[in-house]
């Protein structure tokens, strides 16, 4: 269940898994000698894009910046297996990668997404993290839609699933300086729900069809 919804729709990212640039170019200066498995994709929601980074069988240490993956915006980084633990992802603040410890026997997976700020007095950070749950940890399947509203002040995501399901989301907000978890629950009359970030409150409510 990790790679679908309760009805078996897949959750997938909006590409297909490629291989990055640098590991690529790597195979050829080593004279076709593949220097690990090292792939990165993306979701991309009204614009918003969140991107996925995998790497097995390393033979090498590699140093991620987010202008290596594509068009993959600056932001926060975290480990599938350790959401609770973020880092900063940027030009300054590259992401590493151990060829001890995704090896052979084992697999890295690294999800990011963007760092907003809203327009208030404080200028709150905040960063939409996805189903805590799921391997694609934000997809088009459940997220239809991502908006802001025109003072820049709240961020509304439209969550979307079948009777009797809950999706467990993940926010980071500078004001309560933690990750909030959140679950969402859908019923029969209600299968969708509106994700509502601001600078005071983050909420999911359920939405009539």
């Amino acid at each position: 269940m990790k790679c679908c919804r309760q009805d078996g729709l897949i959750l997938k990212p909006s590409k297909p898994l490629t291989m990055i640039d640098l590991a690529i170019s790597d195979w050829a200066i080593h004279k076709s000698i593949i220097q690990g498995e090292l792939y990165s994709t993306k979701t991309i929601i009204n614009n918003q894009i969140f991107s996925f980074i995998f790497a097995s069988s390393m033979k090498r240490n590699y140093s991620l910046i987010p202008s290596m993956i594509g068009s993959s915006p600056n932001g926060i980084i975290w480990s599938y297996d350790n959401p609770y633990e973020i880092f900063y992802f940027n030009e300054k603040n590259s992401l590493f990668i151990s060829n001890k410890i995704c090896n052979s026997t084992s697999f890295c997976l690294w999800y990011s997404s963007p760092i907003w700020i809203f327009n208030d007095s404080l200028s709150t950070q905040y960063s939409f993290m996805g189903e805590i749950n799921k391997w694609t940890f934000i997809s088009q399947q459940r997220f239809s839609s991502l908006t802001f509203n025109s003072q820049n002040t709240q961020m509304t995501i439209l969550v979307q699933g079948v009777n009797n399901e809950s999706a467990e989301i993940l926010v980071y907000h500078s004001k309560f300086q933690s990750i909030i978890h959140l679950i969402c629950h859908l019923s029969n009359n209600y299968l969708q729900a509106q994700l509502t970030i601001n600078s005071t409150h983050v909420i999911c409510s359920l939405k009539q069809n």
